[in-house]
Order: structure tokens, then C-alpha cells, then sequence
């Protein structure tokens, strides 16, 4: 077997990091890149709706008595939220009376009150603000800009203007969707500053009670139907790590599939048969225009990959990708190493038995020869253009590992695995605490499979711990530190070889999926 990329070739964007920072910065002059993104610095929509509900709260007006629905209704749905209703989305809702707020405190939650949420968040939208388009419109745009507040700040980008504008058209349609934006703008409120045991229980509960009243499956749903109801249980598949852990989350993943079958369904593009088999096409789902579609694919891939369990959907490789993937500006990952990853798991799922050296040089090969588009990579800050590099460099030796561990069979010991755990490291040291640093989340978890020496694995772990509450990617990496530290109790006790499957061992043995 012949020795890999690795003599002389540290992959091009690996060491240099600091090197290109300047030459990067430099071939972008000094124009603002909100064009580039297709971002506009402010949006109109939040900054209106901000100074509408601001102008409201100083004028002293009570929501209740103004905007013709009962205070009642209200105060059932503050009462779903533990934490004191002053704070957080404040600009939204208004401090109730005195009388108002003893009964919130002596009424206690129950099976009704949950009963009127629908309701309820259909009437957080005034009836007096219906009769205008743009103080409704506006409206929408404030609680969905509370929401995106907590989850751009983890995106590897923020995503197009032209996002947020779909989303906020379907909230105008399904108030169920609305409800789910709220639900998940007062889930990440409430986990905002360390949460209580009690906090975490109180938001696990208003999950599972949203989940029953509102998850359904429709009959016979229409394209638009499947299409909010595979948003609905994504947002409760990211809720549900945040607040529960990873595996809550993939059994909700789970129940998705069938919405996402249906989806792909109606689109022959997407997908062929294959011995009685609905097969789907991996690049051309990744590049779809439907969000939900591409979020599924990739939530699918990343927990195949750090649970050591097959995908949900059966994918094939055959197509190739194109240049740009919207996926790369959410997450870090170039595109082409969620289809390298996605094939490894096909290889490991159907052939592990059999070696092709073709197959595997192939995906090493084109990883170590990626080079990131600098337009995707710029910024203003410095720092932040730091952090973009070490993250995707860090995904690259991510993938190799697993490409080294999962599909040829080496141990941790072997070099090529230990040169990229070496890089990891040392990209993981070189970014401080920022909200970008969650995207280590995954490279952490890989690197500390084969990490032989205990600064090593201090480090993984400290960094992983800090991965929980709010400070989460789309999993929460503190849920795999008692399965890396049972492995570094057990097989890989002083420092010893493992391989894959003694990760998979113990994950099995920790986190199992129920």
C-alpha cells in the first residue's frame, strides 16, 4: 500500500495559516463584503418592527387592552416559560398588571393551557395590526429575527437575505411555523446563562408537549404541507439536542425520515431505484433549492458519522457537485467532504470487507488537494477569517481520519492518522473561545478517537465540555466526552492503538440509541 500525500504536504492551507491572512485581506482591498453574501447590513423589516414594538412599550400600552384579545389567553402561554417574562424577547411582550401577574404565578401549568398555544400565538399577531400589511409583515419579522439572532451566531456564514425572506413568507401562511420560531426564540432565551437542572426540565417539557399537539402527520400533504412539517421536526431535532442530548435528537431525526422520503418524492431529479430501493441522489440533494431538504441530508451524514450508525436514506454517488454549495456557508464543510464522508458510510454499510485502494486514494487524494474559495472566507475582522481557515482545515483532517479509520481499516497509531490528529490540535489551540468555534465540534470528537497522549486529550475534552446549552453546532459535543473517556479508560487505555469500531463500541455502551 503505497504512503500517502503526507511527506512535504501538510495540505496547502494547513500550517500557512497566518501567512494567508494577509494575502487574502489584501486581494479583497477594503470594500465591504456585504455585497459578495448578498447581505444588506440592516434589515428593514426587524429595524421597523424593533421601533413599532419599542414606541408601543414606551407609550405605556397594554397589549390586552389594545389589541382586543383576552389577557387570559396571554398569560397561558407566558406560563409555558419558567424564567421571569421581563426578560429576553421584552420588546415583544409587555409587562403584565399586578393583578395579571399573581395569577400567573398562582395558576399552575396544565393539559389546557397547552391547548391554547395555537391559539395563542395566532393572537400575538393583533387583529389591529392585520389591516396593515407592513406593521404585520413587520411583526413576523421581529420574532423571526429574535429567533435567527441565537442561530446566526453559529453559522460558518450568515445565510442569504433570500432565506430569511422565505421563511418569513411561510410563517405569514402557518401559524404553526410561527409558533415553532417562538417556541425555539424562548428555548434558547431560557438556556441563555448556565441553566438549573429545573430550566433544562421545564424546556424539555415544552418541547414534548409541542411535539404532541402539533407534529401530526397530515394526509395526503400537499409539496407545502411536507414541506413545513419537515421544518417543524428539524427545529425539534435541534431543540432536542440542545436541551435533552444528541440521541434525543436523532430519534426525532428518525421520524423525519418518512417526511423527507415524501419530499424527495415528488421530484424524479433527486432520486432512482435501485433493487426495489428508492435511492437518492446525495449531490443533487445537497443542492437543492429547499432548505429543510438539505438540512435533513446533512443532519443524516454528521450523526451516521459521529453515532458510527448507517445513514437513515440511502444515497448514491454517481453525480458529480457543483462549484458552490449553500451547505459550506452554514457549516464550515466544504460540500465535497459531506459526499467523501456520505460514501465512506455507503462503503462501510454494504462492502466493509472489501479494500479498493482506488476508492480510498481517490478521497484522499481529492482532500488533500481542496483549496476553500477566498470569497467564502473573507472578512473585515482578522480573527474571524482565522477561524474560518482553522475550521476548514480542521474538517479536512476530520475527514481523512475517517476515510484512515473507518474505510481502510488503520488503527490510530498509523501515521497518516496521528499527522492529522497533530493538526486538529493545533488548529483547536489557535482559535479562541467565539461563536464560531463550535464548528470544532465534530473535528473534536475525531481527532480525540486517536489521540494517544493525555495533553491531547485534555484538550479535546475541556473543549468539547464547553460545547453544551446554547454554544452548540447542530450536535452538542459535550455528549460525547463520557463515550471518549470510556474509551480512553478501556481500549485505548495508556495511550494504546484502537480503531473504529472500539469507538463505535463505546458509543454504543454510553449513548445508546433507544
Amino acid at each position: 500500500m503505497s504512503e500517502p500525500l503526507l511527506k512535504g504536504s501538510t495540505a496547502p492551507w494547513g500550517a500557512d495559516l497566518l501567512a494567508h491572512v494577509a494575502d487574502f485581506k489584501s486581494s479583497f482591498g477594503h470594500h465591504t463584503p456585504h455585497d459578495s453574501f448578498g447581505m444588506p447590513e440592516e434589515s428593514e423589516g426587524s429595524i421597523l418592527s424593533a421601533g413599532m414594538l419599542d414606541l408601543i412599550a414606551k407609550s405605556k400600552i397594554s397589549i390586552s387592552r389594545s389589541w382586543g384579545f383576552p389577557s387570559s389567553a396571554q398569560t397561558c402561554f407566558d406560563q409555558m416559560w419558567p424564567q421571569d417574562q421581563s426578560q429576553g424577547l421584552s420588546r415583544a411582550r409587555f409587562r403584565a398588571d399586578p393583578i395579571t401577574r399573581r395569577a400567573m404565578h398562582s395558576e399552575s401549568m396544565t393539559d389546557a393551557s397547552t391547548s391554547v398555544i395555537h391559539r395563542v400565538v395566532r393572537q400575538l399577531i393583533p387583529r389591529s395590526v392585520n389591516a396593515n400589511a407592513q406593521m404585520r409583515e413587520s411583526y413576523l419579522a421581529f420574532i423571526l429575527s429574535e429567533y435567527e439572532s441565537h442561530r446566526l451566531r453559529k453559522f460558518f456564514r450568515s445565510p442569504p437575505s433570500s432565506q430569511s425572506q422565505g421563511l418569513l413568507s411561510r410563517m405569514k401562511r402557518s401559524e404553526t411555523l410561527l409558533g415553532f420560531m417562538y417556541l425555539g426564540a424562548k428555548v434558547f432565551e431560557a438556556l441563555a446563562d448556565k441553566p438549573r437542572n429545573s430550566t433544562m426540565r421545564s424546556c424539555a417539557h415544552w418541547i414534548d408537549r409541542y411535539d404532541r399537539k402539533f407534529t401530526s402527520d397530515p394526509l395526503n400533504p400537499s409539496v407545502e404541507q411536507g414541506s413545513d412539517r419537515l421544518t417543524q421536526l428539524l427545529e425539534l431535532v435541534y431543540l432536542k439536542i440542545m436541551v435533552v442530548n444528541t440521541i434525543a435528537g436523532y430519534l426525532f431525526l428518525q421520524r423525519a425520515l418518512s417526511t423527507f422520503l415524501h419530499m424527495v418524492s415528488v421530484d424524479p431529479r433527486l432520486y432512482s431505484e435501485h433493487r426495489g430501493l428508492l435511492v437518492i441522489s446525495l449531490s443533487r440533494v445537497l443542492t437543492i433549492s429547499r432548505y429543510e431538504i438539505r438540512r435533513f441530508v446533512f443532519y443524516d451524514i454528521m450523526c451516521a458519522l459521529v453515532l458510527g450508525v448507517p445513514p437513515l436514506a440511502e444515497y448514491n454517488f454517481g453525480d458529480s457537485l457543483e462549484s458552490s454549495l449553500p451547505i459550506e456557508g452554514f457549516h464550515g464543510i466544504p460540500a465535497q467532504w459531506v459526499v467523501d464522508i456520505g460514501y465512506v458510510h455507503h462503503w462501510r454499510s454494504t462492502q466493509p470487507e472489501v479494500l479498493n485502494q482506488d476508492d480510498w486514494g481517490s478521497l484522499e487524494s481529492r482532500t488533500l488537494a481542496w483549496k476553500p474559495r477566498m470569497v467564502e472566507l473573507y472578512s473585515e475582522e482578522s480573527t474571524e477569517l482565522i477561524a474560518r481557515m482553522a475550521v476548514q482545515e480542521s474538517w479536512r483532517h476530520a475527514t481523512l481520519i475517517y476515510i484512515y479509520m473507518g474505510m481502510c481499516k488503520f488503527d490510530s497509531h498509523n501515521p497518516r492518522v496521528q499527522f492529522s490528529v497533530r493538526q486538529i490540535i493545533q488548529l483547536v489551540r489557535l482559535i479562541a473561545e467565539t461563536p464560531i468555534e463550535v464548528h470544532f465540534s465534530v473535528p473534536c470528537i475525531i481527532a480525540g478517537v486517536a489521540a494517544r497522549y493525555e495533553n491531547q486529550r485534555a484538550l479535546v475534552k475541556s473543549k468539547l465540555l464547553s460545547f453544551c446549552n446554547t454554544h452548540i453546532w447542530i450536535l452538542r459535543g459535550a455528549d460525547f466526552v463520557p463515550v471518549l473517556n470510556y474509551l480512553w479508560q478501556g481500549a485505548a487505555a495508556t495511550g494504546r492503538a484502537v480503531l473504529w469500531e472500539d469507538y463505535v463500541d463505546a458509543r454504543c455502551t454510553i449513548l445508546p440509541i433507544a
